[in-house]
């Protein structure tokens, strides 16, 4: 007998190429417990066009028999087993939830570690801020850059211009500079200052460079009796720090020194050095960033030698002579750096010595008080060696050391 000639398996058999999907055949009251218990049903989906006949038969039978039984059930009965699905299917869903929620918080890391690694960062970009600070203070000092990728390509240009000043009598003299250097000496053989000017530039030409140049201001005002100098830079627009710089070269007669009244001498530079050979009378130098050098001078009262950072090189003689009743003042000072200061073996000077942090050596038989990383000295430069001293000699470091040296 053909399969058409059986008849429907049961009413209402709709046609086999027109039956409805598994989810949408159980009858309605029992369709929630069918769907908390989705899993039972999943083996009988459709594997192959041939073998669709016998699975769908098998569910369909176990339709009927679930049904069977719920007719049996009470009301009570009935109410109690859709409760119970619809419990384990909140259960279920509540653990694929979190399960899904430790998932995701796996993927983000610890919060602890995403606070390291900002402050890793945060720290990164600091050095990186510091390193840059100090390439670019040492491209200021040095003119040149320590690493070649913070700027293009450039070589170093100079100008010189020498000048003679037409000033016979010179008694004074002041110099303002910003980066460069400055050198004073006497020569007996001159009778009128000589000044050399150079100046310096980073260019990627010649043509360049002679711009700069221009912009690059030295400005000579003489007097009757006085000099005055000062050197100006442009503001600069590199990376690397300024590309420009003037040393200032002066050559006076050995006459300065030979003067009614002492010779008047003001040095203030920013960055650079200051080398002073030969000059004798009252020598105000204040430098921010770099060393002072005084050799073969005499010091005359009110003279003071200052850096912030850079050490102070003294060699000479100090003038105690007391004038119109005034105590002679002489002060050395370096707020970061070392003071070395050499001096005749009997100068009759009281020495007042501070090192905040730092040691005093001396070659004179001085007792030094050390106090906590400090050290201190009041009293004769030359204990013993007669009265009281008038004139009085002022060493103050911040950081670093004073060394006294006898000639």
């Amino acid at each position: 007998m053909s399969r058409e000639s059986k008849g429907p398996r049961w009413p209402e058999e709709p046609e086999e190429d027109t039956w409805p999907a598994f989810e949408e055949s159980p009858p309605r009251r029992s369709q929630q417990r069918y769907r908390a218990r989705a899993g039972d049903y999943e083996a009988y989906d459709w594997e192959a066009e041939g073998e669709q006949l016998r699975p769908r038969r098998r569910v369909r039978r176990r339709w009927e028999r679930e049904e069977e039984d719920l007719r049996e059930m009470d009301s009570e009965e009935q109410d109690l087993l859709v409760t119970n699905g619809a419990e384990e299917a909140a259960w279920w869903r509540e653990r694929a939830e979190e399960e899904t929620r430790r998932k995701q918080r796996r993927g983000r890391g610890p919060s602890w570690l995403w606070f390291l690694a900002g402050c890793s960062v945060a720290i990164l970009l600091l050095l990186l801020g510091i390193a840059l600070a100090i390439l670019a203070a040492l491209r200021s000092v040095t003119g040149s850059s320590p690493l070649p990728v913070l700027g293009p390509t450039t070589s170093t240009y100079t100008q010189t211009d020498e000048q003679t000043i037409p000033v016979s009598n010179l008694q004074q003299l002041r110099v303002s500079s910003q980066i460069g250097s400055v050198d004073i000496l006497t020569d007996a053989n001159l009778s009128v200052p000589e000044l050399t000017i150079v100046k310096r530039t980073k260019a990627g030409g010649q043509a360049e460079a002679d711009e700069e140049f221009k912009r690059i201001g030295v400005q000579v005002q003489p007097g009757l009796t006085s000099l005055q100098v000062t050197a100006t830079l442009p503001q600069s627009e590199s990376l690397n720090g300024p590309n420009d710089s003037v040393d200032l070269r002066f050559r006076l007669p050995a006459q300065v020194n030979q003067g009614t009244a002492p010779f008047q001498l003001n040095v203030e530079l920013a960055v650079g050095d200051v080398h002073i050979q030969g000059l004798s009378g009252v020598l105000v130098v204040k430098n921010e960033a770099g060393n002072i050098t005084v050799e073969r001078a005499t010091l005359t009262s009110g003279s003071n030698l200052r850096t912030v950072n850079g050490q102070v090189t003294f060699n000479g003689a100090l003038d105690t002579r007391t004038v119109a009743g005034a105590r002679p003042l002489f002060e050395i000072h370096s707020e970061v750096g070392q003071l070395n200061i050499t001096l005749p073996a009997s100068t009759p000077v009281l020495l007042d010595a501070y090192v905040n942090s730092g040691k005093i050596v001396s070659a004179f038989p001085i007792q030094v008080s050390l106090n906590a990383g400090s050290a201190t000295y009041y009293g004769p430069l030359v204990p013993g060696s007669g009265p009281q001293p008038t004139a009085l000699l002022r060493l103050d470091v911040g950081t670093g050391a004073i060394n006294l040296h006898s000639a």
